[in-house]
């Protein structure tokens, strides 16, 4: 298994061993089994769920990953879901403003999504096609389009 780097799938969109067009075997052999997989449907994609992480297939490629993190710093707040991740941000550290700065240190630039946004819970569209949503000001959800 491929150890994942947090503070590079906010940067990039890269999930660990994934990229653009990997299939559904490449998040096996990439992230192991896992605890939940849900075949396609005719209106919805395979989902394969690992904890608090998400993998969305159509035709058997990736399509989307996200991971869903708490709002505070309790360990057992984050189900990883067996997949390793390195660069954990605190609470603290996925703030609007940490966030902000860490993704222009980058050079990434990224957009408020106006319809999925409001004052309290900005989300935020890179460049990269990663989505990052702020419920409560701390980042709490990130995905990326593949």
């Amino acid at each position: 298994m491929h150890p994942v780097d947090l503070v590079d799938f906010i940067v990039s969109g890269f999930f660990g061993p994934l990229r653009p067009g990997a299939g559904y075997q490449d998040v096996i052999d990439g992230l192991g089994s896992p605890r939940h997989e849900e075949p396609a449907r005719k209106s919805s994609p395979m989902y394969l769920l690992y904890g608090d992480v998400e993998v969305r297939l159509r035709d058997l490629r990736v399509t989307l990953v996200s991971v869903s993190l708490g709002l505070d710093d309790d360990p057992d707040s984050f189900d990883p879901g067996g997949i390793e991740f390195t660069n954990l941000l605190s609470a603290g550290e996925r703030t609007v403003a940490a966030v902000g700065d860490l993704l222009r240190d980058a050079g990434v630039e990224w957009d408020v999504d106006a319809i999925m946004s409001d004052d309290e819970s900005p989300v935020w569209v890179t460049q990269r096609r990663v989505h990052l949503g702020f419920p409560s000001g701390v980042l709490q959800r990130v995905g990326a389009e593949y």
